[in-house]
């Protein structure tokens, strides 16, 4: 098991993910989209102090605005991104398995239902070296 050296957490600028796999944007549109939220996870994450590191863990939790069902996969290109703009920051060396775990994005009961209000944001999570 890998032990977990520090943890590190930073809010989105959006109140759902950006990016979606039910998106249907013509491709130059999606392309602006992307470079949004890479540069933003790339500012965030600097401003957080983190790293660099040789291996971490990431997870893009979602509380959404309302009941309706959503699937769990739908914000992984929303985190492709978010990932992309971690390692622009200088964080690890790559988003290659060797560097970085992409956890599946966590979505959380609605904030109707949790009294919180909807919100995206990242945890990072600095993972020691297997031996």
């Amino acid at each position: 098991m890998t032990a977990v050296l520090a943890t590190y957490e930073f809010e989105l600028p959006w109140s759902a993910p950006p990016l979606s796999l039910n998106h249907r944007r013509h491709w130059r549109a999606n392309a602006a989209k992307i470079r949004q939220v890479r540069d933003a996870a790339h500012v965030l994450a600097k401003g957080c102090g983190i790293g660099p590191w040789p291996r971490i863990q990431v997870t893009l939790h979602y509380i959404p605005r309302d009941k309706r069902v959503r699937d769990a996969e739908n914000p992984t290109p929303t985190l492709k991104a978010v990932c992309d703009g971690i390692v622009d920051a200088g964080i690890v060396k790559d988003d290659s398995p060797e560097f970085m775990v992409k956890d599946m994005p966590v979505i959380h009961p609605a904030g109707s239902v949790s009294g919180l209000r909807p919100r995206l944001w990242v945890v990072i999570a600095a993972l020691e070296l297997s031996a």
